[in-house]
Parts: C-alpha cells; structure tokens; sequence
C-alpha cells in the first residue's frame, strides 16, 4: 500500500509557491569551478561575471543551472532575476536553476552575475574559497548557445567595494561600503549594449575544484522579491556641523571565527595645539586617554541619543599637548572617532606641524597583557616602543555606524511625511531622512538618487528609534550601517546582502550641490510561505497577538529558519521548534524545516559523522540544541510521513544520542558542559541540569517511535528502555520534596536551591512526573508567573522557555494562567510596537526587536483556543484530528488551519449554555470534537446537530 502520510505532504507542497524552476540536471562534464585571475584578495571579494550572445531567432529552451559561493545576483539584460544560491555547507551545495526565457530578447543579450564571496566567518555561512559554476543552454530553432563555465564567461574583480570594512558584528561579516567611482570604468557591465574592453578578463578555473561536495538541486523555493515603500518619512533634519570629526579603523585578522574574537592592543598618539589654555569637551570611543602624561582620563556618557560616545574633558595647556590613546579590539577592529569643537582653533598632528594631513600614528598589535606592563605616563612612549607607527589623516574611513551615531539631528526641515519620495535638497547641505516601513523588514536596501560625485550616503538600519535617529549603537559592536559614495548624476545604491529593519536613515554628506533622493525602498527577501492559517476570537488583543507571531516568523525565515532578522540571521535549532510551530499554525508549508533540519547534520557534524570534525569556523556547542532538531526531525515526520529523511538521518541519531548516553555517571544522569535550557540565570556551566535530562529522556522517547516507524524493533526496545532508565533517575535525584518541585540540577555533587519553571515543566513534557507531582509543580509555576521579575534575562522565564511553559499549562487544562500570562507579557509587545516579537519580556535594547522564538501564542491560540490538533507536545496522527478548544475568558473563536488534505475551517461560539461549533473538515480525515474545561460544561450542537 502506497504511503497516505507521504501522498499528502506532496499535495501540501505542490499548493505552495514553487520556484522559478526545479528541473535537476546535474553539472555537465565541462563544467567547472571559476573565478577571476585576481588571487590577492581574500576578505569581502565581489565579482562581477558576464556572457554575452545574440538570438537571431525565437527561443525554445533557456535553461540556466549555477551554484556560487557564497552569494550571486543574477542578472539578464540587466533585469533582477533573483539571489542565490540557499543557504548550505561545502559538503553539500544545492545549485539553482532557472527559465530564462521571460528576460531574452531579440539581438544582443548579457546574462550577468556578481559573485560575493565573504572570505570570513559568518552565521549565515561559513568561510570557504570562492567559486562559480554555471551550465545550461539556450535553444532556438538554428541556435545551441552553451553557458558552461568557463566557457566565454568574462570576469572583472570590482574595486569599488572596501574589503577591509569593519565587521557589522560577530555574525554578520563585513559592512557594505561601496564607491561607485571605482567602477565607472565598467558602467553599465550588466546592459547588452555594453562594450567589453580590456579590464575584463577570461574566467579561471580554480585549483580547488573538488572542494565543494556534489551538487544537488535547491531543495525550496527562490526566497520572495518583493518592493516595499516607507510608510511614512517620519524625521527630516540637518545634520548639526558643530564639531569636527576625526576617525579611523585598525582592522586585525578575522577571517576566522576564533580571530574575530581575539583581542588585541593598540595605541595611537597626536599632539594637540591649543592657541590658550583652556577646558576643551571632546567626544571619543572607548579607550585609555592620557594627556601630558596624565591619566588615564575619566569618561563620562556624552549625550543619551550617542551611548557609545564618550567624553572627555582635556585640560589644554597653551602650546602642543600629547596625547597617547591605548584601546583593544572588538570583533577584529578598533574603531577610533574623536570629534572636536571647531570653534576653538586647535590643531592636531603627531609632528607637531600645522596644516599636517596626518592627524595620528597608529602602532600594534601588542597582547592586551603587554600593553598592561607598559608604562603609559611618558611623554615619549612612542619613541620607545618597537612597532611600526602608521600615518592616519583622521579621514580614513572610519566605521560609518559609529559615525552616524555621533552627527546630531539639528533643525527640522519641511518635507511632509506622507510623501517618502523624490526629497529634493536644493542646496545639498548635509542632510538626515528618516524613513517608517512600519513592520520589520528582511530585505536589500535599494535608494535611487540624483547626486554630485562624491556624495556620501550613510544608511543606518535599525529596529527601533533613538530620540530622532535611528537606533544604530544600541549594542557596542552592533554597526547596522551601509554607506554609498556617488559617482555623480542618476545613480541607485542597492545593498548585495538582505538587512533587517523597520526604520532607516540617509544621512546625505559631502554633497557639493543640489541632492534628490527619488526613492527609498526595501525588496524583501523571505521564504514564499504562503498564508493559510488564520485566526480571530472574542478579544481584540489576542487577534493582535496572533499576527504578531505570524508577522515575526516571516522575516525569521528565509533560505532558513533564523534567530532573527536584524542582529544574528543565524540558524537555531531551539529557535527552530517554536518555528516550526508557527509554520503549522499559519502555513502548513514544512520544506524549510525539512531543509534547517538537512543543515544541522552538517552544523553539527562532529556529534552525527564518526570521524568528523567540528567546522572551525562553528560556533560553541549548546547541548540540548541537537537533541531539539530530534524533537523537530520527529515531529515533521508525524505530520508529513517523509520516512525516507527520518531513515536517512536514522544513524546520524542513534550516534548522537548513544553518545550522550555514554556519558551517564553513577546516577544515571549526564554532566553538561555547557546547555541553553533558558535565557534566565539558571546554571548552564559544568553543570548536571535537569531540563537537559529530561530533554534528553524525551529524545529516547522520541528514537523508539522512529524506530518503530522504521520497523526497527530492537532500537525500540532499547530507547524505550534508555528513557525509562533516565525517567527513573530524574526523579529520585532531581525531584526536591520539600519545594515540591524539580531543582535546576546538580553542580559539584550538590543539588542546586533553584527551581525555575522549565525545570518542571521538561520533566513533566517528557512524561516523567506523576500525578501527585503535577499536584504541586502546577500550582508553583502559576505562583511563579505571577511575577516573574524585572531585569532582563533575570527573570523566571522569557519568550522562549514560554513554548514549553504554556504547552505543559494548556495539557494541565490550565487555560485561565496561560491566557493572563501571555495578555500580560506579550500585550506589552502590542501596545508598544504591535510589529514583531521581542526577544525578552522586555525593550531595554539587550535583546531584538525581532525573535521568533517568541512567537509561542500564535501556535497556541491555535491548537488550544481554537482547539485543532497539530501534533506537538503530543504526536498525533494528521488523519486522526481532535478538535478540542479550551478557554477561560474568549467566548468564541474562528479561524483556518492548513492541514496536507487541505483547509480546517472552525468556528465555535458560546450561545448562553449552549457551544455552537462549525467545522469544515477535508475528505479522509476522521474527526471528533471534544471541548475541554468551562467549554465541556456546555451542550454542545456540532455543524447544526446536537451531539449526544
């Protein structure tokens, strides 16, 4: 008998968008790896690649197959056709595919690409070699053009982009800073009717070929690219000119994940001419300052709109005045501003000469402990450290965040805010925009505009404002910023990477005339889910709060799941599971989890593969995050019946969770190094923690099912046992009799005084506890909500451990402490942003704006107040639906579910002692409704009928 489960997950997915193409055609045999002949540089390489070729007759066929890494643009005639390839590892590239056929035309044609590759560590993907393979054809009736790399692909290595810009954080590589001067001598490159000259160059086949592992076919859909305009110009203001602004960057190696977070010292010096003495407020970065061999100089917050910037008051004798400036770096830079009053008549020079163009000397790296040893009072340090000392003008090209950060929002000027386009500045004095898209956003920033060459556009991304700027520098080492250098006339600046935000800012300098910026836009670029699920009930706050979550997963899904739009883009696997619940409830669409899932067998590849290494550019291992990709492995063949993924990655679990088994000390219980669990203050170190146990109880739980699902009786009999053994030992070493309640676990062979909620609330998910524990674990954890604190990541628990705490409340039929708690917490999210949800309880700027982690009531308002089954905490069969609301305080809810058969349309009402339910099931589904709580007390009438 043919799979039913496997049948519906195909129909499921051929109702979604599908991509532009998904015909498989492996590489040909003269396909090979490509890139330019240029080798020199390493760090944030972007190349531009061209074929072109004339169509004499209609096209029958245009098939173009390509992979690159890390990223491409592909481009036909000078269209957007769209971005690639999805996210992947080396070991396992998917390449795209697409129909060229809607972009060709009669006469001439170009198809172009630019290449980035990242040549760093990031949490997008991880450092690897550059390389470009493309094959395919174009047919007509008298034509067969190849477009087989290498082929007559030309090649030209772009110069305008800075590979030594400063890192935008630890996980997003570096920043956009591009000068459109240096390409004018290939305008128009990506037109037809462009000429190539001699700054192009035949491809070359790279020496690395076999450095990528065998291409398959893109496993989702092209993410969307879609236009989106600003909502609104909600500040428009000259930039004050008060001050002179000095900066410059040292950048260290951080190519590798482990450079990046090394720091080193370094130390700069100046002497400072003063016409008088006098007190002098100047603002710098963070750092040692001494004067005169004075110091270090005290700091104080120079202005709460500029949190990084700091201030100092230098005390100026009349003359020149040393100053000896010591700072480390962060994420692989030091990045070095000091503005200075411009009224004042000072000079700065390390020659101590007038009218000097270099304003500093840099000298390092020296280890933060040499630096320490040194004595930093001389007046002549300089001259006595061994190290070369490098000449900065003061205009180096600092970092451009920290720069925006510092220019302060003078007068308003009188734009109306409803019309975000075509702001014309007549006489191109400098300038701040900011611009609402009133919802987050995941996309590449695209600004069209008229300007002199040499115009600076400096673009902040934020999440949230900051007085009457974006909020750039919520976080030191957070730097959300683009910037664009004119070439003169009509000009689009367009970022190569998606960024997120809600708000953004142009702050428009060095303009020597009249500036227009026509138009700001974001093309979002998210995964196509396409919207099935909804849901409206009785209270206005909870339909909020339920496309709130909706609107969140969105822009933290793209080539896969991610933490969050703005700050990381990193894939999770605890994210993941909540994710995975939102899609249920408001798509149905489970081919991105599918392939998150496919990428954490390389992510953690160490932990699935004997004889595997951890990539060294991976980030720390957090425990019990594997055994969550378990959990989502699990419930993904539940819903879909894929039981040719769940044998594929069968031993890759059965190592993992064999090893941790291993581990089991005298107790039965196994020490953690290091786990999540929660974004609290719950012991995570060198430590035997509770949840994780549990967790690890219902992975046990979880590999018998598989097992048996694979007709593996043996592996059943063995995990069945495993987890009954780790049921036992949770409880009689874990359970605290006199709390009544789980303790967070053991450190140094003492059980932890602590019990936080989720240390209940696993063992009880695992099915460990009894009856007469849930008797009080319950009433505990309801005590515990009712405060949970005010600190953030101090409190008792956040947005993420709430998927597991409101799941454990609703299965305990405690509807009414599930329904205040989540008014409570995330209706502060509505009535203070009502965008996306909030990383913690809270806005303090510790954590994003964006975290879909968080989106636990969306999946929840779903299952239990609209009452339709989707399989999680407990596995249920797609075809065995349970229709089961339960509600302290709505009286009616309405809303659709996708299911693989098709839609569940539900609506239920309270009509005095009656509950009137409608429901619309598909075909093939055996249905029952069974109400729960207040709900069951009623006389129910299903669909017009009475039930008995």
């Amino acid at each position: 008998m043919k799979n039913p489960h496997l049948i519906f997950a195909l129909i499921l997915l051929l109702s979604c968008n599908a991509p532009l193409s998904a015909q498989s055609q492996p590489p040909s045999g003269d396909a090979a790896y490509v890139w330019t002949n240029d080798t020199t540089q390493t760090r944030f390489q972007l190349a531009y690649f061209r074929t072109s070729f004339e169509l004499t007759t209609p096209v029958d066929d245009a098939d173009i197959y390509l992979f690159a890494d890390s990223r491409y643009h592909l481009l036909v005639n000078g269209n957007f056709v769209n971005f690639g390839p999805a996210r992947f590892y080396p070991e396992h590239p998917e390449y795209d595919h697409y129909d060229l056929t809607p972009f060709l035309q009669a006469g001439e044609n170009v198809i172009a690409l630019k290449v980035l590759n990242n040549g760093t560590s990031t949490f997008q993907l991880r450092r690897h070699r550059p390389g470009l393979i493309v094959w395919g054809n174009i047919t007509t009736e008298d034509q067969d053009i190849t477009l087989t790399t290498p082929g007559n692909w030309k090649a030209y290595q772009s110069k305008a982009y800075d590979a030594q810009g400063p890192r935008m954080n630890f996980a997003l590589g570096p920043m956009e800073v591009y000068d459109a001067n240096a390409d004018r001598e290939v305008a128009g490159w990506e037109q037809a009717d462009y000429e190539e000259d001699d700054h192009w160059q035949d491809v070359v086949k790279v020496d690395w070929q076999e450095s990528w592992g065998p291409l398959v076919l893109r496993s989702i859909p092209p993410l969307s690219q879609q236009e989106y305009r600003p909502q609104r110009l909600v500040e428009a203001f000259r930039l004050e000119e008060k001050e002179e602004i000095y900066s410059f960057q040292v950048l260290q190696p951080d190519l590798r994940w482990i450079d990046s977070r090394t720091r080193a010292a370094f130390f700069a010096y100046t002497n400072i001419y003063s016409p008088k003495e006098q007190e002098v407020k100047v603002g710098v970065t963070d750092g040692q300052y001494f004067l005169n061999g004075k110091g270090p100089l005290s700091m104080q917050a120079a202005d709460p709109v500029s949190p990084q910037r700091r201030q100092l008051d230098l005390s100026l004798k009349k003359g020149w005045n040393y100053l000896l400036i010591r700072s480390n770096t962060i994420f692989g830079k030091w990045a070095f501003l000091m503005s200075v009053p411009k009224n004042l008549e000072l000079a700065l020079s390390p020659s101590k000469t007038f009218k000097d163009p270099v304003r500093f000397r840099i000298g390092g790296p020296f280890l933060p402990e040499e630096a320490d040893a040194l004595d930093l009072y001389q007046m002549d340090l300089h001259q006595k450290l061994e190290t070369e000392w490098l000449p900065r003008t003061g205009y180096d090209g600092g970092n451009p965040a920290i720069d925006m950060s510092w220019r302060s929002a003078g007068a308003s000027l009188p734009f109306p805010g409803w019309v975000p386009d075509d702001i014309a500045i007549a006489d191109g004095a400098p300038t701040g925009l900011v611009y609402d898209f009133r919802y987050k956003k995941l996309g590449r920033i695209a600004i069209d505009y008229e300007a002199p060459a040499g115009t600076i556009l400096d673009v902040g991304f934020t999440e949230d404002l900051l007085g009457r700027q974006v909020n750039i520098m919520k976080r030191n080492g957070l730097y959300m910023t683009a910037r664009h250098i004119t070439a003169g006339g009509s000009g689009r600046m367009e970022t190569f990477k998606p960024y997120g935000l809600r708000y953004l800012q142009v702050n428009i300098r060095h303009a020597t005339g009249p500036v227009t910026i026509k138009k700001v836009r974001v093309i979002n670029q998210i995964y196509p889910f396409k919207q099935i699920g909804e849901f409206a009930c009785s209270d206005p706050l909870m339909d909020q709060i339920w496309q709130m979550g909706w609107r969140t997963l969105r822009v933290c899904a793209e080539d896969s799941y991610t933490d969050t739009p703005f700050r990381e883009r990193g894939l999770y696997a605890g994210d993941m599971l909540p994710q995975m619940a939102v899609t249920l409830a408001g798509s149905g669409d489970l081919r991105l989890v599918k392939r998150s899932i496919a990428l954490f067998q390389d992510m953690y590849r160490e932990l699935f593969y004997e004889g595997k290494t951890k990539h060294p550019d991976e980030i720390a291992l957090l425990e019990d995050y594997p055994l969550l990709t378990l959990e989502a492995l699990m419930w993904y063949v539940d819903r879909t019946g894929d039981l040719a993924f769940a044998e594929e990655l069968f031993p890759h679990y059965e190592k993992l969770i064999g090893d941790e088994l291993e581990k089991r000390n005298e107790q039965g219980l196994i020490h953690n190094d290091r786990v999540f669990i929660e974004w609290t203050q719950i012991t995570k170190q060198d430590v035997t923690n509770t949840a994780f146990q549990a967790i690890l109880t219902r992975a046990c739980q979880n590999m018998a099912r598989l097992a048996g699902k694979l007709d593996q009786p043996q592996a059943v009999s063995f995990y069945t046992q495993a987890a009954a053994e780790l049921s036992r030992s949770i409880k009689e070493e874990l359970w605290d009799p006199a709390k009544m309640a789980y303790r967070d676990g053991i450190q140094q062979d003492t059980t932890i005084n602590h019990h936080y909620p989720i240390s209940s609330v696993w063992p009880y998910l695992a099915g460990i506890t009894d009856t007469d524990q849930n008797g009080h674990i319950f009433p505990y954890i309801a005590e515990e909500l009712k405060d949970i604190g005010s600190i953030s990541r101090r409190k008792k628990t956040t947005p993420y451990g709430s998927f597991y705490v409101l799941a454990a409340l609703y299965d305990q039929g405690m509807p009414e402490v599930a329904e205040q708690f989540v008014r409570k917490h995330w209706g502060e999210m509505i009535y203070k942003h009502d965008d996306t949800t909030w990383e913690n309880f809270d806005d303090t700027g510790i954590g994003t704006l964006s975290h879909a982690w968080s989106a636990a009531p969306t999946y929840y308002l779903t299952t239990q107040v609209l009452g339709v089954d989707l399989g999680w905490p407990h596995p249920s069969d797609p075809d065995q639906l349970i229709i089961a609301p339960q509600t302290a305080s709505i009286n009616w809810a309405k809303g659709t579910v996708p299911h693989p058969r098709g839609e569940i349309h539900v609506s239920w009402e309270i009509r005095g002692n009656h509950l009137w339910m409608e429901c619309e099931v598909p075909q093939g589904i055996n249905w029952e409704v069974a109400p729960k709580g207040r709900l069951a007390d009623l006389e129910l009438w299903v669909n017009g009928v009475k039930q008995p």
